[in-house]
This record gives C-alpha cells, structure tokens and sequence, in this order.
C-alpha cells in the first residue's frame, strides 16, 4: 500500500528492493545487496522505461540508512542516485546519544529496547560506529546527492535524523528536513490513519520536487528545515 501510494502521488515508478533481512543476514549483507539492485536499475534502465541519471533512492527507517549506503558506496560509479529520499533514518548506532532517543524510549509505537534489539540483530557492538551504520559519521557525506528527510516528531530517532540533515548542508549537500510533529515512527506504514497518510503523501510530493527538478533543491542556509505541526483529534 505505501509503495502504492508513493508511485501514485509521487509521479514515480517504485522498485521496492527484497534485501536480505538480519538475523539470518547481517550488516553488510543488507547493504550489499541495495547497492547491487540499483546497480541493476542502472544498467537495465532502458527495459524498465526510465532515464537512468534520474533514478532516486529512498527508505524509511532501516531502509533510510540503507538507501543512504546506496548513495556513499556508489560515489565513484559513472551513474549515482539523482536524489536521496529518507524518512525518520537511523543515522547513528548510538541510539541514546540524541535527546529523543532518550524522551521517546517507551515509544510511541518503537522503543529504545526494541530498537536497540533490532540493531543487536544487525551489527556487532563495534560495528556500530562504521559510518556504513553511523552513516553521519561517513568521509563521503559530500557526495550525497539533493536529499530530504523527513523525521516524525515522536521518535526516538528524530533528533539524529535532522542532525544527519544539517551535517549534509553542512558537507555541502542540498539537504532539507521536515519534521511531522505530531507523527510517530513508521507513520509510512500507518495509512489507515488520515494524518499519517497526509504526512507521506506531502513527502511523496516533495519526491516529485526532487525527481523532476520543479524546485532549486538549495536550502536557505539560514534553516534548512521546517516544523510540521499536524492536528491530532
């Protein structure tokens, strides 16, 4: 349904990627295989009917960092991502060193021993501070491509989200936030809820944006994001 609506509201085609999935298959297998198939994308672009330097990557959560590893391994290929699209990514391993990893540890909806459990799952202890998962910490941030982030306001993964999107802008990438305050983790996968479905279908309009060059993706460099505030009744 997600992917749907992403294609519909969006104008784009959706490859949805079946990455190999920890525990069975641990970081950086997962990595590997999203490189691969936009490799693939890229290279069997005329048979799926489209321009293959405009072919964006995107993800929300897990996915987000992964796509975002799409992006940084594939910075020296002949053909990169046109754009990054990320919802509420993780972006650091260190899951309490941001304020809302704190403020938002019972949830809603994803807490910090479960998010915690998950990424034990992934990666070792020490893995976690490799910039292919502490992707903020990456040497090759200035090779992302325009990027959004979205972030939803009640996660525990907001505050090193937008950071990662101020460390873009900083790197010199054309990087923009928007957080959904009143949204929790996942709301991508929370259509049936009117404000979830209005928070990923304004991201789907701003990949639009992003995929068909409507806007200067340049931020104002005096702020580069922008607070959504959602009624909750």
């Amino acid at each position: 349904n997600t992917c749907r609506l992403i294609a519909r509201e969006s104008g784009c085609h959706v490859l949805s990627i079946g990455y190999r999935k920890a525990p069975e298959h641990r970081f950086p297998g997962p990595v590997n295989d999203c490189v691969a198939a936009f490799r693939w994308a890229v290279a069997n672009a005329g048979t799926l009917g489209v321009d293959p330097h405009r072919i964006a990557v995107g993800g929300d959560s897990a996915g987000a960092n992964l796509a975002a590893n799409v992006c940084l391994s594939t910075a020296d290929d002949a053909v990169t991502p046109s754009a990054a699209w990320l919802l509420y990514p993780i972006a650091d391993g260190d899951l309490t060193a941001w304020p809302s990893g704190r403020t938002f540890a019972e949830g809603p909806l994803l807490s910090l021993a479960c998010a915690d459990d998950m990424l034990s799952q992934y990666v070792t202890d020490a893995e976690r501070a490799h910039p292919r998962v502490t992707i903020m910490e990456s040497d090759r941030l200035d090779a992302m491509p325009p990027t959004y982030v979205a972030t939803a306001g009640m996660d525990l993964l907001r505050d090193q989200g937008e950071a990662f999107a101020e460390r873009l802008h900083a790197a010199g990438v054309r990087a923009s936030f928007r957080r959904f305050e009143a949204m929790p983790h996942g709301f991508a996968l929370l259509l049936v809820d009117r404000h979830a479905r209005n928070a990923t279908i304004e991201a789907s309009h701003k990949l639009r944006a992003l995929t068909t060059r409507e806007e200067d993706h340049a931020p104002d460099d005096s702020r580069i994001g922008e607070l959504v505030t959602q009624e909750t009744s």
